[in-house]
């Protein structure tokens, strides 16, 4: 569809006002895929869009073709006060491979959990960070990798940590896995 580019644009750009938030989305991939600049402002309406999955589809697409686009969308969306909304969106951002979102995941994790109320979000920030696979995120996980006395962080955090390591470079790991298998968790 790449080479079909500037003869599927007109059409798909009139998919974006579509009822059905999978066309949305698929047509804001498609308009990213072809590196379409005249739809930019309808894709940044998509950007406000009520389905996440569309909304992060033209954060992403923004943010491939747009150089202005403000971080603010991207964090509205996986800071959302709604905790099942931002745990999709921190999701998502992994699996649509939003590097952008590193940043804000490892302010999800900044700090202790001391009562672990946000596990469920800090688990799946450590999962999207692997799933993303920048080596730099590595450097903000730091302290899940340290063997420690003490349970902080919490074990199952720290597992985490460890097995996003395969998401990431082998030679940005490698350390890391050295250190794993030393560690005094059998897990």
């Amino acid at each position: 569809p790449i080479s079909f580019g500037s003869i599927l644009v007109p059409e798909a750009t009139k998919f974006l006002s579509d009822s059905r938030w999978y066309v949305v989305r698929n047509m804001v991939a498609l308009l990213r895929a072809v590196n379409d600049r005249t739809s930019l402002p309808e894709i940044r309406r998509c950007a406000q869009h009520p389905d996440l999955r569309v909304r992060l589809e033209a954060i992403k697409a923004l943010f491939a073709v747009d150089t202005s686009v403000p971080q603010a969308l991207l964090e509205h969306a996986i800071n959302d006060p709604d905790p099942k909304i931002a745990e999709t969106a921190i999701g998502l951002v992994g699996s649509y491979g939003i590097k952008e979102a590193v940043g804000p995941l490892l302010r999800i994790l900044a700090g202790r959990n001391v009562f672990g109320k946000k596990r469920s979000l800090r688990l799946r920030a450590i999962k999207s960070l692997g799933d993303i696979g920048i080596p730099h995120a590595l450097t903000g996980l730091q302290l899940f990798f340290n063997d420690s006395v003490l349970p902080w962080p919490p074990a199952e955090e720290r597992r985490a940590a460890f097995e996003s390591l395969a998401g990431y470079p082998a030679d940005a790991r490698q350390g890391l896995v050295q250190k794993g298998l030393k560690s005094r968790d059998l897990e």
